[in-house]
């Protein structure tokens, strides 16, 4: 059920991008035919959306270029072919948009529709990331962070995660929570980690959950707080976190922030 969400919030992204970008088209019958592509693509009629965005796609429409890229990399009216889901997000990605630039970066990444090649998906996540992408400012992040695609450089990894975190990105929150407590790349700040590992527990991330609930227990760096320690260990032991299941036990045993 999760991934279905997770399919459908991201198709329902695509459509709303799509949408808004669509009015960058010069001519009424170019927009007309996307138009009708987009409406046929919201009724889940992706042959028909195929049918018309295909055409513009080969003139050179970039917003059809990446929907045709989106249609073959998902199976979506057409058998699943991540080579050519790779053509087309590389020519969109060559036009600016950063929404393929993303999904090329990941093709690199991963190795989809053309040989792994982390180099390349470092340039293509940074010529995302540039222009506000999110995801690709996450993915920045971790690449400097671990060393991939780039020289290790804790100091950079701050900089794109805090350019995620500050879009709400859960994931950039936790890392960049981490990086904070533990004086990587800048130094050590206890407050601001906690501050941003509240900030993705409370959209429910089980990781930042467990980071809270052992810091509170602990007492690194801020008073200890049983509670809250046992507050934060629960949801996260809730969510099947292994290691917060242990400490909540733990904590049951011995009486600690238990009420």
């Amino acid at each position: 059920m999760v991934l279905l969400g997770v399919l459908t919030a991201m198709k329902q992204l695509l459509i709303l991008s799509t949408l808004c970008l669509s009015l960058l088209v010069v001519t009424p019958t170019a927009f007309a035919d996307y138009k009708a592509g987009l409406d046929a693509y919201n009724q889940g009629d992706y042959t028909t959306a195929k049918k018309e965005w295909e055409p513009l796609a080969k003139k050179g429409h970039v917003v059809a270029q990446y929907s045709l890229g989106w249609m073959y990399g998902h199976g979506l009216g057409v058998a699943e072919d991540n080579t050519e889901a790779f053509k087309w997000y590389t020519l969109a990605a060559e036009q600016g948009l950063s929404k393929a630039q993303f999904s090329l970066a990941r093709s690199f990444a991963l190795g989809k529709g053309t040989t792994q090649n982390i180099d390349e998906a470092f340039k293509w996540y940074s010529r995302a990331g540039i222009q506000g992408h999110v995801k690709a400012q996450y993915s920045l992040g971790s690449l400097y962070e671990n060393g991939l695609g780039a020289i290790q450089d804790n100091e950079a990894a701050i900089k794109w995660y805090t350019r995620a975190a500050i879009q709400g990105h859960t994931k950039a929150q936790y890392s960049l929570g981490y990086l904070y407590e533990n004086g990587l790349g800048a130094p050590q700040d206890i407050e601001l980690a906690i501050e941003l590992y509240t900030h993705a527990a409370e959209q429910g991330h089980a990781i930042s959950q467990y980071r809270l609930g052992l810091v509170y227990y602990n007492g690194d760096g801020i008073p200890q707080d049983y509670k809250a320690a046992f507050k934060w260990s629960m949801l996260a032991a809730e969510q099947g976190d292994a290691e917060s299941q242990y400490n909540v036990g733990l904590m049951y045993d011995t009486g600690k922030g238990v009420a």
